[in-house]
């Protein structure tokens, strides 16, 4: 009987934080931020990790007193601008240890140019949530 009950509880907590993500990706802007904020916090509470419930907790209270559509789409075309700069700079990197034929520079330029091109593109990606 208990191992049924737990089991209709997992099950419900899975289907509602289905939901909230759900919700939260139908939502943009500040309202999809906030939703994701309370699924987190819901998800930390669940695991009763009070470090992470404070956490959440301020952040959540801080977007919902500071956030407007307006200033969150500035930020993310912020970051996605940081993230153009930084692929830039490492484009260069890369042109230069090619440049002395450094096999060894080539790689880690290589690499460290793959990870801002991920970058670039999460940051892209968020332009339209």
């Amino acid at each position: 009987m208990k191992k049924a009950i737990l089991l209709l509880a997992a099950g419900t907590l899975a289907l509602s934080a289905l939901g909230t993500a759900q919700a939260a990706q139908e939502s943009k802007g500040c309202a999809a931020k906030i939703q994701n904020i309370k699924a987190d916090l819901e998800n930390a509470r669940a695991h009763k990790n009070r470090a992470q419930i404070s956490g959440l907790e301020t952040a959540l209270s801080r977007t919902q007193a500071n956030c407007t559509d307006a200033s969150l789409a500035k930020e993310r075309a912020d970051d996605v601008a940081k993230a153009q700069d930084k692929v830039k700079e490492r484009e260069q990197d890369l042109a230069e240890a090619q440049a002395k034929n450094d096999k060894s520079k080539i790689r880690k330029a290589t690499s460290k140019l793959d990870e801002a091109k991920k970058d670039l593109a999460h940051a892209q990606a968020e332009i339209g949530k």
